[in-house]
């Protein structure tokens, strides 16, 4: 079994547009409600327009990476 630790990062899409990236849960969390309640007000988007990618990164493989 595994003990590797990983974090998950957030990028936030306007139709195929990043508008927001490496967030992480929290920043994620407040950003996608923060933009759903701004689409919801003023329809600049519809909401099927947003969508998010959730990456795992392993933290112990960025460690042991080399540049």
């Amino acid at each position: 079994m595994s003990t590797q630790q990983a974090d998950k990062l957030y990028h936030v899409y306007a139709k195929s547009q990043c508008i927001y990236h490496s967030l992480n849960e929290s920043q994620f969390k407040e950003v996608w409600d923060t933009i759903n309640k701004f689409v919801s007000i003023t329809g600049t988007l519809d909401k099927k327009d947003l969508s998010y990618e959730e990456v795992t990164v392993e933290k112990e493989i960025i460690r042991n990476s080399s540049y």
